[in-house]
């Protein structure tokens, strides 16, 4: 390992990251002299790992963005902040006090310009979704900020992670609207009208940053699946469009549930999921593709509740 080490890893593993890690590891501790009594653990508190990180971040990412050579050769480190991420996602369950998980949210966000969008959809965005249960209100609705700022900064979307809305993001979304006694159990999230407010500003921004994605995916339908289409009628082509339109469908009836049930919600959140840039932006959404029936259904909605709202 020693001889082949500096080609598998980048210098700094050596030099910073390896012992700058090492420093939060478990310190086991002999309880006695005899060897028949268990050895107890020292655990950093994971608030204490996010302040550290924190405090330290600016100077990670600046070694991290150092020029660094291997047998004369350049070597890109960037790489290796995965480490650093994973460090952070290890902490992110246990931490305690609402400054720990603001922080936490914001050094996930420093790390996402250094690694693949690919990475970003697969170990940062999945625990900032998950920040959208917890326990703090205030944490709940700053994830819900934190998730829309990350998928609407995607400037490309990951091949294999077109459907990330429909698939992940809006079916968590709806349940935690919907407090069913199962995710309440799970998850120990209230009826909240502050957490619905939150979303009910960021939808028409989701829901923009959604039809990106479902768009995007259209454009990589492969032989494979369409292959495997029920529909065997058709051409390939003609199966493309097809299953396209169901994508769609599917994707605006989601927003649909998620809207319908904000608005069954008290009047100040009725009130910000028409404001007049959320209602532009979710009407712009649903009168692409033919989707102008939504454009009317959204306008009278809005329309219905200043009238109701003026009586």
């Amino acid at each position: 390992v020693r001889k082949y080490s500096s080609l598998l890893f980048p210098p700094i593993f050596d030099h910073f990251l390896y012992d700058y890690i090492n420093a939060f590891r478990p310190k086991y501790v002999q309880a006695s002299i005899s060897l028949e009594e268990p050895q107890t653990s020292e655990s950093v508190d994971s608030d204490d790992v996010i302040a550290k990180l924190s405090f330290d971040m600016q100077s990670i990412l600046e070694k991290l963005l150092e020029k660094a050579e291997i047998n004369g050769k350049p070597f890109d480190q960037t790489p290796a902040i995965l480490l650093i991420i994973a460090l952070i996602t290890s902490n992110m369950r246990t931490l305690k006090s609402l400054t720990a998980k603001f922080e936490v949210m914001k050094l996930l966000h420093r790390c996402v310009p250094l690694v693949d969008l690919s990475v970003v959809a697969d170990r940062i965005l999945p625990y900032l979704v998950e920040m959208i249960s917890d326990n703090m209100v205030q944490v709940r609705c700053e994830a819900i900020y934190s998730v829309t700022s990350l998928l609407t900064s995607f400037k490309e979307i990951p091949k294999y992670e077109t459907r990330l809305f429909i698939d992940y993001l809006f079916p968590r979304l709806s349940t935690c609207l919907n407090q069913s006694t199962i995710f309440q159990k799970i998850f120990s999230l209230d009826k909240n009208p502050v957490v619905r407010i939150t979303l009910a500003q960021n939808l028409g921004d989701l829901a923009e940053a959604s039809f990106r994605f479902i768009h995007e995916g259209q454009k990589n339908l492969t032989e494979d699946l369409l292959g495997g289409s029920i529909i065997t009628e058709m051409d390939d082509s003609e199966r493309g469009e097809r299953l396209a339109r169901q994508e769609i469908k599917a994707l605006q009836q989601t927003v649909i549930d998620i809207f319908v049930n904000l608005c069954d919600s008290d009047n100040n959140v009725k009130h910000s999921v028409v404001t007049s840039q959320s209602l532009v932006k979710l009407c712009h959404f649903f009168d692409r593709r033919k989707g102008r029936n939504y454009f009317h259904l959204f306008s009278g909605v809005g329309i219905q509740l200043t009238e109701n709202d003026v009586q």
